[in-house]
């Protein structure tokens, strides 16, 4: 059973509602975004699943932006809390990029399918909520999928990754907005210690951490690309996993790939807890204007 109340702003062309969808241990809090009928396309529903961080990463209201103006062109779009995170019950723990909240996703589609009984499903995902959206593939039918500096690594490899890029460089440029003292923090000190004898050993072994890609990663693009699913890839030069994602798509055949599109903000970070306000709204345009063209 699910709650679900409604409210309207004046001279919008949209409805939002705010729903509660009950499982068995806990519920998920989310807002479903319905376009008004004379607007509406086909019955198509966008789902928008964040970053896990907290703070959030997606901050400046960046998913609820782009969620009203998908339901102004037309698309029903929902956006919602993990499990034990805003107004979701339950505990959000034992949960990383090795352990993705593929069922928090599957109670949200079957809800969505029966109240909407919706033509297409496009899932939107950002970091944590990109991987969650791409384990989707093998479980249940969807028709587009975008995702945003989506890990290429699991929990496993988190390190030997990290490694590769915290160089003097790296370093430097903290300090461009932190204080010193928060380098003299313990934990702190011991991180570094162990990135930096990972580092070492990356070079003695001749491990070039850009290649690295998990095989559970590897394994669901590459059903993505079989299947022909519609999907929109964007990174930013800067983000932590820029380079794995391009090299990967390389090796690639070019003919798979005609239903991808691997979009690249120079110079900036598409993800993180500093992501520039231009950057984020240059992000839900390119986002908006690849699921209207296409569906």
């Amino acid at each position: 059973m699910s709650h679900i109340y409604s409210t309207k702003n004046p001279g919008s062309q949209y409805t939002e509602k705010p729903v509660f969808i009950q499982t068995r241990n806990y519920d998920i809090f989310g807002i479903l975004h319905i376009p008004d009928t004379s607007s509406s396309r086909d019955k198509v529903v966008v789902i928008l699943l964040t970053g896990a961080s907290i703070p959030r990463t997606h901050r400046n209201r960046m998913w609820v932006i782009l969620a009203r103006q998908l339901a102004e062109s037309g698309f029903f779009s929902f956006r919602f809390d993990y499990r034990g995170l805003g107004e979701s019950t339950g505990l959000f723990e034992d949960v990383s990029i090795d352990k993705v909240l593929s069922q928090d996703l599957l109670h949200i589609i079957n809800f969505l399918t029966n109240l909407i009984n919706p033509g297409k499903i496009i899932l939107v995902g950002e970091c944590f909520g990109a991987r969650t959206a791409l384990s989707m593939v093998n479980l249940i039918k969807f028709h587009g999928l975008v995702f945003l500096a989506a890990p290429t690594i699991n929990n496993t490899e988190r390190v030997t990754h990290q490694a590769g890029r915290k160089d003097i460089t790296h370093y430097i440029n903290k300090l461009k907005w932190q204080r010193w003292g928060t380098f003299l923090n313990t934990e702190r000190i011991k991180r570094n210690f162990i990135f930096f004898i990972k580092r070492i050993h990356n070079k003695w072994a001749g491990i070039n951490t850009n290649l690295l890609i998990s095989e559970s990663f590897s394994n669901q693009l590459s059903t993505l690309v079989k299947k022909g699913i519609p999907s929109l890839m964007i990174y930013g030069t800067r983000d932590e996993f820029y380079e794995n994602m391009k090299l990967f798509l390389q090796k690639i055949d070019s003919e798979k790939l005609k239903n991808a599109e691997f979009y690249e903000i120079q110079g900036e970070k598409a993800h993180g807890l500093v992501v520039d306000v231009g950057v984020q709204e240059s992000i839900i345009a390119k986002i908006l204007d690849w699921i209207v063209s296409r569906y």
